[in-house]
């Protein structure tokens, strides 16, 4: 794994990081203090205007909303600093992927859909792990942006995988999407979005868990929280296809493949459908 991380980390520097915004490094130093300045916190986002007027639109979303939001300070008071901080990171991401048309749309809707779905879970079932399972999900496939950048065909490269896995048995459907991409391009989206949330200084955890979310086999991970972490995410990935295309022909496929993860959290079919009814009605 070494070897590869560090040929990617080779790709990544000849396509260019976007760096993590400044705002947003600033949140994150003033939110590891022992006692956290909230209005440090607001004035800090304020001072960009732009960034004010999404971080209020997106915590006045069914998903965050506490109630009305009225102001920034408010924000930071009603929903907490992780939260604060979790809505600044999605405004980072979203100006990175806005850059590139290609992929607003389907990649963004899975992106968010899946982070709401593994903190959904996450407060259910692995309350310990909350605080990491909405980055967890917002990140996982961000290195498909890096990618994209580098390789003027990805997007069709991604549509011939997709058509090339539903042929292998579901227990090789995660290793053999990523195994595709390595072979065409020397690299994959996972290992990308890796070096990617690791320099946005992203929680070890989370980056850990990015770096191998299309491994199946859990007992691969020595850290139970990653482990975890990683059957969460296999989870939420199945409920964001799911909304996306609640009859799709992947869908029982990929099911069977997520059986461990269930168990690994301890989720029966009937609890995965009640998940499911509450996301029914989401909307982006």
């Amino acid at each position: 794994m070494t070897d590869t991380i560090k040929k990617a980390e080779a790709i990544a520097r000849d396509i260019g990081v976007p760096p993590q915004p400044e705002i947003a490094i600033k949140v994150l130093e003033e939110m590891n203090c022992d006692c956290p300045d909230l209005t440090r916190i607001s004035e800090l986002v304020k001072r960009d205007v732009s960034l004010s007027a999404r971080v209020l639109k997106v915590a006045n979303s069914p998903f965050f909303s506490r109630g009305v939001v009225e102001s920034v300070s408010h924000a930071v008071q009603l929903l907490g600093v992780r939260n604060f901080y979790n809505i600044v990171l999605l405004c980072s991401l979203e100006d990175v992927v806005s850059q590139d048309s290609r992929l607003l749309g389907g990649f963004w809707r899975h992106s968010r859909l899946t982070a709401m779905a593994t903190n959904h879970i996450a407060r259910k079932f692995v309350r310990d792990l909350e605080e990491h399972a909405y980055l967890t999900g917002l990140f996982h496939d961000s290195g498909v942006v890096l990618m994209m950048r580098k390789y003027p065909n990805y997007t069709e490269l991604l549509d011939c995988a997709i058509d090339l896995t539903t042929e292998y048995p579901s227990s090789e459907k995660f290793l053999s999407f990523t195994a595709y991409e390595d072979d065409s391009l020397g690299t994959n989206h996972a290992v990308m979005g890796f070096i990617l949330a690791r320099s946005w200084k992203i929680n070890p955890t989370v980056v850990n868990t990015i770096l191998q979310h299309h491994q199946r086999h859990l007992s691969i991970h020595k850290d139970i929280r990653v482990k975890k972490l990683s059957a969460l995410l296999h989870i939420a990935e199945y409920v964001a296809m799911h909304i996306v295309d609640p009859k799709g022909n992947a869908l029982q496929q990929w099911f069977s493949g997520y059986s461990d993860s269930m168990k690994e959290l301890g989720i029966t079919e009937g609890a995965l459908d009640a998940i499911l009814r509450d996301f029914s009605e989401v909307s982006l």
